[in-house]
């Protein structure tokens, strides 16, 4: 199944047969996969940028409401650590609207063609990645992960990575 199928299931609440559960991800304790793309400022964005660091990559599309409830969680991470947003739109003035409405204050940046996604197997939005300093996948929540437990798991995974909060 195509992931726009997909993500058209998952942000509509449908079960999805094909979607990997958080804890069998493939990338889950593994290396990262690298990406180099523009941010919607223009910027330049590489994830080798985080070498050493724990950061979060989090994928998402405006019209998927299960992602606008987890864009709280990711305000808050992105005051401990690095987060990288990951826009699914295929539209420039539409991800940046998203990103100005809901005050995400990190960087976004397009994935129309679903490049990064790719990358990072994902096969339900909203999907997160929680990637340690030695670059290595430490923690996964997709779709099927409530708001609570994303808001929680996001927290105790960056603690379990040694990010203090700010």
């Amino acid at each position: 199944m195509p992931l726009g199928a997909l993500v058209a299931n998952a942000c509509v609440g449908r079960a999805l047969e094909r979607a990997v559960p958080s804890s069998a991800h493939p990338h889950l304790q593994r290396k990262a996969p690298s990406f180099t793309q523009r941010a919607l400022s223009g910027q330049r964005l590489s994830s080798s940028a985080f070498a050493g660091r724990t950061w979060v990559v989090a994928f998402f599309a405006n019209y998927c409401r299960p992602c606008h409830e987890r864009f709280a969680a990711l305000r808050e991470a992105s005051r401990q650590a690095p987060v990288i947003g990951v826009s699914l739109d295929e539209d420039i003035q539409v991800a940046a609207t998203q990103a100005k409405t809901f005050g995400l204050p990190f960087a976004v940046i397009l994935d129309p063609a679903h490049v990064v996604a790719g990358k990072f197997r994902v096969t339900t939005l909203p999907m997160a990645f929680v990637i340690d300093a030695n670059n290595v996948v430490a923690w996964v929540a997709d779709a099927s992960v409530t708001r609570e437990q994303f808001s929680l798991g996001l927290r105790r995974s960056l603690t379990d990575a040694g990010v203090r909060r700010k």
